[in-house]
């Protein structure tokens, strides 16, 4: 990546978040599917950016099936920075990043904090995705470079 204009603006490569999953069943089967990464794209230095949990083509995006009437604990780890190498990259996670659909659209979406344990009962389908969106803070000094963390989703089968 290289600094283009006199106001000297230098992008920080791509940054993402990749999802890894844990799955604990205690009645009726659980099945975890990720769909897509948390991406925050290409970063300016000193320019905060966020990504809405409902931006469909950025948000991290995982599926989860279970029996219908089921009730699910799912639980976020968050990371509070990415890195690369031994250069970090802050990230927040507020009271509305996360939400979940039981169409897979913007539709329906309940939205919840990714930062406390939330439930859902599973009403009328057995499937629901979960998006997680965030925000990045970039400093004026960023290191330009590829920066990932691990977000990882605890999902509990509570049973009905």
């Amino acid at each position: 990546m290289s600094c283009l204009s006199a106001v000297r603006t230098a992008f920080v490569a791509s940054c993402s978040l990749f999802l890894a999953l844990e799955s604990t069943q205690a009645q009726g089967p659980l099945v975890v599917r990720p769909l897509q990464d948390l991406s925050f794209g290409f970063l300016i230095p000193g320019v905060n950016t966020t990504v809405d949990a409902l931006q469909l083509t950025r948000s991290g995006q995982v599926e989860v099936q279970a029996t219908v009437g089921a009730v699910l604990e799912v639980r976020y780890t968050l990371p509070a920075v990415m890195n690369s190498g031994a250069n970090t990259l802050p990230l927040a996670f507020g009271a509305t990043s996360a939400g979940a659909s039981a169409s897979r659209t913007p539709i329906d979406v309940v939205r919840f904090n990714p930062n406390v344990a939330t439930r859902f009962r599973y009403v009328t389908t057995d499937r629901a995705t979960f998006f997680l969106g965030g925000l990045a803070s970039p400093r004026t000094t960023q290191v330009t470079g590829a920066y990932t963390a691990p977000v990882i989703i605890t999902i509990t089968n509570l049973g009905f």
